[in-house]
């Protein structure tokens, strides 16, 4: 058992030494979400992708989370002021990705553990509304889904972070449902950009983006949320992820998830290469256990049957 544990260590410090090389140009490395150099090829180039504390996965029904009342509000910071940060979009031939140039966005709280600087979001979705999401709810998978990725700020940056595993990142989930034909009015500034992105490579600015109003943190359901610990959802895969996944979705029209389905994976312009089905496999949960920041308790349906019980059995 120790020499395990021994060669376990060792092959982690090898991987560690190789892979924190190519975070920072990962997209240039030749691994797609095809069955060439796909997902279940990634751990031939990235070992660490065939490690047991893997993301995405399927989180269960809530009735079989764990209630931690460790799980305390999120306290975020910045977000809601555009013109206190700076922020450019890039299509990387696998998502659209908005980074933060400039500016402080901060996570904390939420039992994460520490202080969070926000780096970059982006975005997985699929070819139709029937898939795209990376993590599943109980079985069901949702069109698209956000991710939300912050550092440690303890590590000083997003490549130094990227490989501490247990808290060097914090990425926050959130699922896309369908709207039908009403559009939401928070995405449309970036919307406005994906032409200038349309072919991989390509990028522009983004001014007037208000992150905050894209997030539903303002509805009453921001502290309701899921937690795990797991990985990057694409190589290298480290596993150094606190992942939260919001309970409260974000609204979205069918011509919008449209918008995305249309951004190219290759540089050619007018290309039918387009970028659609982006996300990872669930991978097993091996042990881990998924925590709820909230108490469950009977739902308004439950709550209703039983006081029509109540009402029936005094009139018997």
């Amino acid at each position: 058992m120790y020499r395990i544990f021994t060669m376990a260590v060792i092959l982690q410090v090898i991987i560690f030494c190789f892979s924190c090389s190519v975070f920072a140009s990962a997209s240039e490395v030749a691994w797609t979400y095809g069955e060439t150099n796909g997902p279940t090829q990634w751990r031939n180039s990235y070992p660490i992708c065939g490690l047991t504390s893997q993301s995405p996965i399927n989180l269960p029904d809530t009735e079989d989370m764990i209630f931690d009342p460790s799980l305390k509000p999120f306290q975020f910071s910045g977000f809601i002021n555009p013109q206190d940060y700076k922020l450019k979009v890039l299509n990387n031939g696998h998502t659209v990705k908005v980074s933060v140039e400039e500016g402080n966005l901060m996570v904390e709280g939420g039992g994460l553990p520490g202080r969070y600087k926000t780096a970059q979001f982006h975005f997985h979705w699929g070819r139709d509304n029937t898939q795209g999401s990376e993590h599943l709810y109980s079985g069901t998978r949702y069109p698209m889904e956000l991710h939300v990725v912050n550092y440690n700020e303890k590590y000083g940056n997003l490549s130094n972070a990227a490989s501490q595993a247990g808290d060097g990142l914090a990425v926050l989930g959130f699922f896309f449902v369908p709207n039908g034909n009403t559009d939401n009015s928070a995405l449309t500034t970036l919307l406005n950009k994906f032409n200038d992105v349309k072919t991989k490579g390509s990028m522009t600015e983004l001014t007037g983006f208000n992150i905050g109003f894209m997030l539903p943190l303002s509805s009453g359901n921001a502290d309701r949320f899921y937690r795990y610990s797991g990985s990057l959802t694409t190589p290298p895969c480290f596993e150094s992820v606190v992942w939260t996944i919001f309970e409260n979705t974000i609204p979205i029209s069918d011509s919008q998830l449209g918008m995305f389905r249309m951004l190219q994976e290759d540089d050619t312009p007018n290309s039918d290469h387009v970028i659609v089905d982006n996300f990872r496999p669930v991978q097993a949960l091996n042990g881990r256990q998924v925590r709820k920041s909230f108490a469950s308790s009977a739902s308004g349906l439950q709550i209703s049957f039983l006081a029509l019980f109540l009402v029936l059995s005094r009139l018997l």
